[in-house]
């Protein structure tokens, strides 16, 4: 059921990744990094852009499973299959996961919405189609979808996470509050729901009681390198820059090739007062190979290095 309440927001250039489990087409969860087209132009902004992420999920995206050409064969074969049976919505759902899987996100689109034309019952379609207008910062198409989804099933869980995120993107407290606690009544243990209440306390400047959802979700799933991430942020606005430093070292274990934690972990460490460490973590950084959206962060992390008199 679309949400017909218009909704007011500006451009946000802070990243957001959202779940979707595929459960219909049995494969694994992917998440999707959702970001603005435009940078702000101040370091102050560019910083706070490429430092602050949105609610993310613990999973890196893209999936390592499948390599280009196994994408491209994938498609061929899914599409050589719907010449025989074209008003199959199952094989339309594949085709449409495999086009997001390789970046056809227009086609991806279309397919999501020749599933839900052949099967208007299909949740997932219309989960995934919501993520993919997220993704092009079409919010109020994105939270349309995810309405429609949990319309249809409303213990949908994945959708209604996601329909709490984009809520929170777009500033709506009130509404994302509602989302996360019917997800949490669902499910007690969902660690990316008490994740995103966890972040929106911390946006309304409940520190204590963010830091409760944080290690909540640690108790649920030690290895969440955004409860992690999110545990350290709320330890540095605390002044608890040992206990920050540790949170982000664990999320940095175990996602080693994120460029924007460990440039996290580097600004704890100069905190705590350990600038040679932080030196150390800024050149491993900029030893990594360079990922599509890193940039940002490896430009914040040679200018900090500059600053400190270090040379990159």
């Amino acid at each position: 059921m679309a949400l017909e309440r218009p909704l007011q927001y500006a451009v946000f250039t802070a990243q957001m990744i959202l779940t979707v489990h595929l459960a219909a087409a049995q494969v694994s969860p992917v998440t999707f990094l959702l970001s603005a087209a435009d940078h702000p132009s101040s370091a102050h902004a560019r910083e706070r852009e490429a430092m602050s992420p949105d609610l993310l999920t613990d999973h890196d995206a893209p999936p390592a499973d499948h390599t280009a050409s196994d994408l491209t064969r994938i498609i061929e074969e899914t599409q050589a299959e719907l010449t025989r049976r074209p008003d199959d919505a199952d094989l339309r759902f594949r085709l449409a996961f495999a086009l997001e899987q390789r970046g056809d996100t227009d086609r991806a689109m279309d397919e999501y919405r020749t599933v839900i034309d052949l099967a208007p019952t299909h949740v997932w379609a219309r989960n995934n189609l919501g993520v993919l207008y997220a993704k092009r910062g079409q919010y109020d198409e994105a939270i349309g979808k995810f309405g429609e989804a949990l319309f249809r099933d409303p213990q949908h869980q994945t959708a209604r996470l996601n329909s709490g995120l984009v809520f929170l993107k777009i500033g709506d407290t009130d509404a994302a509050l509602r989302q996360f606690r019917l997800l949490l009544t669902l499910n007690p243990r969902h660690v990316e729901g008490l994740i995103g209440l966890g972040r929106l306390y911390l946006e309304q400047g409940e520190v204590d009681q963010s830091l409760a959802q944080f290690r909540e979700a640690l108790s649920v799933d030690p290895q969440s390198v955004t409860a992690h991430r999110f545990l350290g942020k709320v330890l540095m606005k605390r002044g608890r820059f040992p206990e920050a430093v540790s949170a982000y070292r664990r999320a940095v274990q175990l996602r080693p090739r994120d460029a924007p934690l460990r440039y996290e972990l580097a600004q704890a460490l100069e905190a705590q007062g350990r600038r040679p460490d932080a030196i150390n973590e800024l050149r491993q950084l900029l030893a990594q190979q360079p990922g599509s959206d890193s940039d940002a962060v490896r430009g914040l992390a040679e200018a900090t290095l500059r600053r400190w008199g270090a040379a990159p």
